[in-house]
C-alpha cells in the first residue's frame, strides 16, 4: 500500500516575547502585526535532530544520562520599537503524563508552558481529563517580558516535571527548533500590501487563485498565504477550525502556498479540503529581505462550493490516553460515517505519529491498511490512501499494532481521522412517518445483540400495540444489556424523539441502582427524575425522549442499548423514532383537478401491491428525474431520468427495486427533481 508523506521531521519551538508580566496562551500573528523571527535549530546535545527535556527528579534507570538539561543560545539584533513577543513551541509531548513544562530566559524565573485546554474535550477517555496523559505534538505559545531579553546572545533552557499519569519515573518531552518572534509598533518601517485576489465574498471551487499586491516601497522577498477554515487538526491542539499552518524547523508548512516572485501568486488546491460549515478567511504574510514581516488584513466571507462533489472530514473519538503501541498490544479509536459510501470515490487516513516506523500494522475495522509510516524516533504527518471497501457506514474502528519491545508507535492527538471524497452525494430526505425499530418484530435493517446469559424472545401474552412484544429475562448477577443496531444509521433530521413502551412484570434492580438507555454513546437514566420507570407498577409505561436534548456526537441514530443490573422479566414494545409533526405537511401535497406549474401528483393506486402509476406535471421542458426512496433516505428504485416536454406525464412502476427484487411492505416516498426544484410524495407498498 502506497502512502503520501506530507511532512516529517521533529518538533519546532518558536519563542515569542512580550512586554509585561509572564502570560501563557495561544498568540499567533494577527492582521496588521509587524514582527521579526529569530530561529534556533540546534545544536542538539542529547539527541540526533531534537532535544530531550528531562525531569530533574527522574528516578528511572538511564534518565540521569540526559541531565542536566542543555542551555541554548539565540542571538537577537533588533529590539528597537519592540512592543511584545511570544514563545511558540513545536513540542513533542514525550513520555505520557509529563507535567510542568517550562522555559527560562537568561536565568530569570521559570515561565510555564501551557497545556492545550481543548485536549481531550469529549473525544478522549472520560476517566482521564488531563492533556498531559495523551500523546501530543502541539505548538503552545508563551508570552514573556521584553525586559528579560537583550540585544546579542540570549540563553534559554527548558524543564520538565514528573509524570502525573502512567508514571514510570521519567518525565520527558522534546523540542526541535525555536523561533523568537519580536513584535513592533506600526510606526516601524515595514513591508505593506494587500490581497487583491480573491475579494471578500467570493465563491470558489476545486482551487483558489491567490494574489497579493505590495503597496509600499519596501521590497518583499516572500509572501505566505494562510487561511482560517476547518480541516484536519494539523496543529494537534484539538481545534479543527483555526488559522491553519505549522512550523517545521522554523519553516512554514500546511498553509495555502508561498510566492517568492512578482507577481506574488499561489494556487490552493481544495481536492482534499473538507466541506466548510462557514465562510473562509485568507490573509498574507509579507516578509522583506531583512526578515521583517507584516500580516495583511484578511479577506472575509469566502465560500467553497463544489457542485456535485463533496469532501467529508470524520473526526476520531474514544481516543486512548498514552497511545504508544508496543509488545504485541493494540490501541484503537473510533469515528463515525453517516454518508452514503456508494457515492465515495477516494479516502485517506490522516494521522501524526512519533516513531511510526516501529509499527507492524495500522488499519481500520481489523483490516491492515499500511504496515508503518514515518521513521524511528521521529515524527511524521501522513495521508495514507484507504481502500473504500474497508470502510463501513456507521462506526469504524481505527487501530495500531506493534510487536517491538523497544519504543512503540505513538499516535498524536487528535488520533486517526478520515477524509472521504464523494460525487453526487445527496442530503437525506425528510421522513414521512414514524420509523419503527420494534413493532411486533425487529424492523428490517436492525439487528439484536444481547448477553449470552440473557433470555430474549417474543410474546403475545401482553402487548402494548400489535400482536407481540419483546420479553427479556436477565440472568441474575450479570449486568444486563440489550442492544438494537441499525445496519444503516438513521439520520435524526426530521425526527423529534425516541418512543418506547415498557412493562416491568416482576423485574427489579439489584446491586447498582441504575437502569439506562444509551442512544449511541449518550446515556439516559430511566430511573431518574426526568424519566422514571416504576418497576412496582405492573402496567405499560411510555417514555418519549427528545433527541435534541441528548447531545448526540453525530446527527444519526445507530444503536439503542438498555443496560442495568436486573433480575426478573420485563416487556418492551413500540420502539420508534417519532417524526416531527410538520414532516407530513412537508411531503404531502394537495391534489389538483387542473394541474399546472410543477407538481408531483398522488400515485394510483396507493396503497398498492403489484404496481402503481406515478403522475407529474412539468411547467417547462427540461431534464427530469423521478426516484423512489425508503424511510432512511436510501434510493431504492429509479423510475425515469430523461429530457421531457412541458405538461402532464405518467410512469408505471412495478414496485421493484433497482436490483429487480420486489420491495417489502412499508412506507416509501417518490421524489421528482426538475429545474433545480424537488417535489416529494409518500407511497405505501402492501404485500
Amino acid at each position: 500500500m502506497s502512502q503520501v508523506g506530507l511532512s516529517r521531521g521533529g518538533c519546532l519551538v518558536i519563542l515569542v516575547l512580550a512586554l509585561g508580566s509572564p502570560v501563557a496562551g495561544r498568540a499567533d500573528p494577527g492582521p496588521g502585526d509587524v514582527f521579526r523571527e529569530y530561529i534556533w535549530r540546534g545544536p542538539y546535545v542529547n539527541a540526533g535532530s531534537w532535544q530531550r527535556v528531562t525531569h530533574a527528579g527522574a528516578t528511572a534507570s538511564g534518565a540521569d544520562a540526559f541531565l542536566p538539561n542543555p542551555v541554548n543560545r539565540v542571538s537577537i539584533d533588533d529590539l528597537t520599537g519592540a512592543v511584545r513577543g511570544e514563545i511558540y513551541i513545536e513540542l513533542w509531548g514525550g513520555h505520557a503524563g509529563t507535567s510542568r513544562k517550562a522555559i527560562r530566559l537568561n536565568g530569570h524565573d521559570w515561565i510555564p508552558i501551557p497545556e492545550p485546554v481543548t485536549i481531550p474535550g469529549n473525544s478522549g477517555d472520560p476517566r482521564i481529563g488531563s492533556a498531559e496523559c495523551y500523546q501530543q505534538f502541539t505548538y503552545p505559545s508563551v508570552v514573556v517580558p521584553l525586559d528579560q531579553l537583550h540585544v546579542g546572545d540570549n540563553t534559554f533552557e527548558f524543564s520538565a516535571g514528573p509524570q502525573i499519569c502512567f508514571n514510570f519515573g521519567w518525565g520527558q518531552w522534546g523540542l526541535y527548533a525555536a523561533a523568537f518572534r519580536i513584535y513592533y509598533g506600526d510606526d516601524k518601517p515595514h513591508p505593506t500590501g494587500r490581497i487583491v485576489t480573491p475579494t471578500s465574498g467570493s465563491t470558489f471551487g476545486d482551487s483558489l487563485y491567490l494574489e497579493a499586491e505590495v503597496t509600499g516601497t519596501t521590497a518583499v522577498e516572500r509572501v505566505d498565504f494562510i487561511a482560517r477554515y476547518e480541516d484536519f487538526d494539523y496543529e494537534g491542539n484539538g481545534l479543527y477550525r483555526q488559522w491553519h499552518y505549522r512550523y517545521r524547523y522554523g519553516s512554514m508548512e500546511n498553509h495555502l502556498g508561498t510566492s517568492t516572485d512578482v507577481p506574488h501568486t499561489a494556487v490552493w488546491s481544495t481536492a482534499w479540503v473538507p466541506d466548510q460549515p462557514g465562510p473562509i478567511q485568507v490573509m498574507a504574510r509579507l516578509t522583506d529581505i531583512s526578515g521583517l514581516s507584516h500580516m495583511t488584513q484578511p479577506v472575509d466571507g469566502l465560500v467553497l462550493e463544489r457542485p456535485g462533489k463533496a469532501v467529508k472530514l470524520y473526526k476520531p473519538f474514544d481516543v486512548p490516553p498514552a497511545w504508544q503501541t508496543r509488545v504485541g498490544n493494540r490501541h484503537r479509536s473510533r469515528l463515525f460515517i453517516g454518508h452514503d459510501l456508494e457515492r465515495a470515490t477516494a479516502a485517506r487516513m490522516m494521522l501524526v505519529t512519533w516513531s511510526g516506523g516501529h509499527a507492524d500494522a495500522i488499519g481500520i475495522n481489523d483490516s491492515v491498511v499500511v504496515k508503518r509510516v514515518g521513521g524511528a524516533h521521529n515524527y511524521s504527518l501522513d495521508a495514507v490512501p484507504l481502500p473504500l471497501d474497508l470502510i463501513r457506514q456507521g462506526t469504524n474502528t481505527m487501530f495500531t499494532y506493534a510487536q517491538t519491545t523497544h519504543h512503540g508507535i505513538e499516535v498524536m492527538w487528535p488520533g486517526i481521522a478520515l477524509l472521504v471524497q464523494y460525487t453526487g452525494l445527496e442530503a437525506p430526505l425528510p421522513p414521512v412517518a414514524d420509523l419503527a425499530v420494534f413493532a411486533d418484530e425487529l424492523a428490517d435493517g436492525w439487528r439484536l445483540n444481547r448477553r449470552e446469559e440473557t433470555d430474549i424472545g417474543l410474546t403475545a401474552d401482553q402487548v402494548f400495540a400489535g400482536g407481540s412484544a419483546l420479553r427479556g429475562t436477565p440472568a441474575p448477577g450479570f449486568i444486563f444489556f440489550l442492544e438494537m443496531t441499525a445496519s444503516v444509521p438513521v439520520p435524526t433530521s426530521g425526527y423529534r424523539s425516541l418512543h418506547l413502551a415498557f412493562f416491568p412484570e416482576d423485574v427489579e434492580l439489584t446491586g447498582i441502582p441504575a437502569f439506562r438507555l444509551y442512544v449511541n454513546d449518550r446515556a439516559v437514566e430511566l430511573q431518574g427524575d426526568t424519566f422514571h420507570l416504576d418497576f412496582g407498577s405492573p402496567q405499560w409505561q411510555e417514555i418519549e425522549i427528545p433527541l435534541d436534548g441528548l447531545g448526540l456526537r453525530f446527527p444519526y441514530v445507530e444503536t439503542l442499548r438498555l443496560e442495568g443490573r436486573l433480575q426478573g422479566a420485563f416487556l418492551l414494545d413500540d420502539v420508534r423514532l417519532v417524526a416531527e409533526s410538520e414532516a407530513t405537511a412537508v411531503v404531502e401535497q394537495k391534489d389538483r383537478t387542473q394541474p399546472s406549474g410543477f407538481a408531483l401528483l398522488p400515485n394510483y393506486p396507493n396503497p398498492f401491491n403489484g404496481g402503481t402509476t406515478l403522475r407529474f406535471v412539468l411547467a417547462r421542458p427540461g431534464d427530469a428525474e423521478l426516484n423512489v426512496y425508503d424511510l432512511l433516505g436510501q434510493k431504492v428504485a429509479g423510475v425515469t431520468r430523461a429530457y421531457l416536454t412541458a405538461g402532464y406525464h405518467s410512469q408505471t412502476w412495478d414496485g421493484r427495486g433497482d436490483d429487480g427484487r420486489a420491495l417489502a411492505s412499508g412506507v416509501y416516498y417518490s421524489r421528482l427533481r426538475h429545474d433545480g426544484q424537488d417535489r416529494i410524495r409518500s407511497l405505501v407498498v402492501l404485500r
